[in-house]
């Protein structure tokens, strides 16, 4: 049987994705904040947490993510914070922060 490794945040990440093919997207981004805890300077993991919120219809908890790893990492872009806020009716902002987010994208050092 296989056993996951409770302090290995890529295995944690690695099962969110398993989680989210199929289609339990609120499982699979709780997957990722717990693989947050484990490594919180990991701007992947960060970035797919935002994307299993997203896909899980959890918009504002994809914006918040989005956020944070903005906070951590101001040199690094993702779509999900732009995306977010258009499922959320605000696509003159939405429209703004893709934009902002394409700028920083043409700048951003690879990670």
């Amino acid at each position: 049987m296989f056993r996951l490794d409770p302090g290995n945040a890529i295995a944690h990440s690695w099962y969110s994705g398993l989680l989210a093919a199929q289609g339990r997207f609120s499982e699979a981004a709780e997957e990722c904040v717990l693989a947050q805890r484990l490594d919180p300077l990991s701007v992947n993991i960060r970035n797919l947490t935002a994307q299993w919120f997203y896909y899980a219809g959890e918009y504002s908890e994809a914006i918040r993510e989005s956020e944070r790893t903005l906070e951590l990492f101001p040199d690094y872009w993702t779509e999900w914070r732009g995306l977010a806020l258009s499922r959320l009716g605000m696509q003159e902002r939405a429209i703004d922060v893709l934009e902002d987010d394409a700028d920083r994208s043409e700048n951003a050092p690879d990670i």
